[in-house]
């Protein structure tokens, strides 16, 4: 079992731990408690079709949270980037139908210049909800 399933079925998550795609959308399923048994494939050649965690990942694929990398693959243990995790979360409130609260101003980080062109509304939403956070300059 890989280690991060093991750390979610533990209630344990190490806060500076890198997280992998695969942790990203069992997560993600799980806090939306949606039932993915009805997803009996995979659309993707690097995970199985009897892994349990296939359903997760198809569901949040159907849902246009998250695609392949490209030649079909998911890259299920790849870690993801802040930037990321953004779009993803983005997708996420819009797939769920949740509204992003507009609870603070919008602030420009450190090396903002850096986050790539598609990540840069996500990133601004989930700032200004509040989700993510961090200093001016």
């Amino acid at each position: 079992m890989p280690r991060f399933v093991q750390w979610y079925l533990q209630g344990y998550l190490q806060p500076n731990m890198a997280i992998s795609s695969g942790m990203c959308v069992t997560v993600l399923e799980r806090i939306s408690k949606t039932d993915v048994s009805g997803y009996k494939e995979s659309s993707f050649t690097d995970v199985r079709s009897d892994a349990y965690y296939m359903g997760y990942i198809e569901w949040t694929r159907s849902n246009k949270i998250v695609n392949d990398i490209g030649d079909g693959k998911f890259a299920l243990y790849e870690s993801i980037t802040r930037e990321q995790m953004a779009v993803i979360m983005h997708k996420y409130s819009k797939a769920m139908g949740f509204a992003l609260p507009k609870n603070y101003e919008e602030m420009t980080f450190f090396g903002s210049d850096k986050i790539s062109e598609y990540a840069r509304k996500a990133v601004k939403l989930m700032q200004m909800a509040g989700v993510f956070n961090g200093k001016n300059g």
